[in-house]
């Protein structure tokens, strides 16, 4: 089964479809090659078997993963979002590598931010009790300046 990347022309999202099925000749439909994160129709094709989309899956409750809409930053990075109402998954792909948990990568690039997913380095480090009242360690992203708390 050979896999197509497509880029969805409406929504700017790339996703993989193959065609799949008992694939012979004669009897053939024409199917639709549709985008799963936004049902506009990319392309078709002629085929005997069906066409099937193919999606990240969240590793916590299996359903699509849908990545954020601007695409890959600067460094290559893709930010996806469980489609779940009730599932909060956070996963990166980096540089078109594996996709993986926050907690992965934190592991592999440091601390990372729980807003927007950057780099914890060159942020401001605050430590507990330091200002009275904070009974954790924190980070405030230099990207986003949301507060990090480094739980123990």
């Amino acid at each position: 089964m050979k896999k197509y990347l497509e880029v969805c022309d409406k929504c700017e999202r790339e996703f993989e479809w193959s065609n799949e099925g008992d694939v012979w000749p004669g009897g053939k439909d024409r199917e639709n090659i549709t985008c799963p994160y936004c049902g506009n129709v990319t392309g078709s094709k002629i085929t005997s078997g069906y066409i099937a989309i193919h999606t990240h899956q969240c590793r916590y409750c299996g359903s699509m993963l849908i990545p954020d809409e601007g695409g890959a930053d600067r460094r290559g990075t893709i930010r996806y979002e469980c489609s779940a109402a009730d599932c909060y998954g956070v996963f990166f792909s980096e540089n078109g590598g594996p996709i993986i948990t926050s907690e992965e990568r934190c592991r592999s690039a440091g601390p990372i931010c729980d807003n927007c997913g950057r780099s914890l380095r060159g942020g401001s480090f605050t430590p507990k009790w330091s200002e009275g009242n904070n009974p954790d360690d924190s980070i405030k992203c230099p990207h986003c300046r949301h507060i990090n708390y480094l739980w123990e």
